[in-house]
């Protein structure tokens, strides 16, 4: 490769056009490009990972809350809380690295917000203060809705990653076309 870019420039000096400036033009276009895909995969993958934590803490919340709804008490309602507040502070973390993603995305793929500012707020005194079924059912049905919130989130997130994924390995192999095709226009002067 060296050899050829050596006699590219020996070649282009002469007045003769090699197409290695194109080449590298086209190359390094490529190279910016991937640059930006390999920032937006890492913020999805920072987003991603939140999720997960997220997740977690709400399949705990949802646990504590089947038992809390039959007659657990107040160290059972505590249990369920903590775990909330953890999700809570989780979808915060989430929300700060969805604005970093969509921002390294701009115009890739877009993803919905999670609503952290709202979740479990409505209800916690009550299931302290009211703790019986019904208030119980009440905040069970909001920790199953955060979930489903939070599994569609995890799977727009892996479908937008593999998309840049994907798009990353074009490049991949359009950058290696272009090196192909102007080694064989160089071999042809």
């Amino acid at each position: 490769q060296k050899a050829l870019e050596d006699r590219a420039a020996e070649l282009e000096a002469m007045g003769q056009d090699t197409g290695l400036l194109q080449l590298q033009k086209e190359i390094g276009a490529l190279e910016a490009e991937d640059k930006e895909l390999q920032e937006a995969l890492d913020a999805g993958r920072d987003v991603h990972f939140q999720v997960e934590k997220a997740l977690k803490a709400l399949d705990s919340a949802e646990s504590w809350g089947v038992v809390d709804m039959m007659g657990g008490g107040m160290m059972t309602t505590m249990m369920k809380r903590d775990r909330m507040n953890q999700a809570k502070n989780a979808m915060t973390e989430i929300e700060y690295l969805l604005r970093k993603f969509r921002a390294e995305l701009s115009d890739i793929a877009e993803a919905d917000t999670v609503g952290a500012d709202k979740f479990g707020t409505e209800w916690s005194m009550m299931d302290y203060l009211f703790d019986g079924f019904i208030i119980d059912y009440m905040v069970q049905q909001e920790i199953t809705e955060s979930l489903s919130n939070m599994r569609r989130l995890e799977k727009e997130i892996e479908r937008v990653c593999e998309s840049i994924q994907q798009r990353k390995e074009e490049n991949q192999k359009k950058k290696e076309q272009l090196r192909q095709e102007w080694q064989k226009h160089m071999e042809q002067l």
